[in-house]
């Protein structure tokens, strides 16, 4: 899968997705996640092997979705926001921040 998630509706079976391909997951060069991320870089994010792992287990609810698509070479691909892969795990095991936000209440500003 370079990346791209497919509903095949356009192959006769409307309502499934299918990958184009299954790719390994590829870390980043530099060791440092990038703000989004195609299929094979969410892949690796998230643990899973190739990206048709990561399709399987976002069918099954397992993984997020894209968060959004962008044109690359004349076609949409799916990307994940890299916060939002981050909210995920962080939602899936329940870890919560020990930083409360901090909140104002107007009338304490008047």
């Amino acid at each position: 899968m370079t990346g791209r998630i497919y509903h095949s509706a356009s192959r006769g079976k409307p309502g499934r997705s299918y990958a184009a391909r299954s790719l390994p997951a590829r870390h980043p060069p530099g060791g440092a996640w990038p703000a989004e991320m195609r299929a094979d870089m969410a892949a690796a994010f998230l643990d899973y092997e190739t990206t048709g792992k990561l399709l399987a287990a976002i069918l099954r609810g397992e993984a997020p979705r894209p968060t959004s698509t962008r044109l690359r070479n004349g076609k949409r691909e799916p990307v994940w926001a890299l916060d939002a892969c981050r909210t995920h795990v962080a939602n899936r095991h329940q870890i919560v921040s020990d930083v409360a936000p901090a909140t104002e209440r107007i009338g304490k500003l008047l």
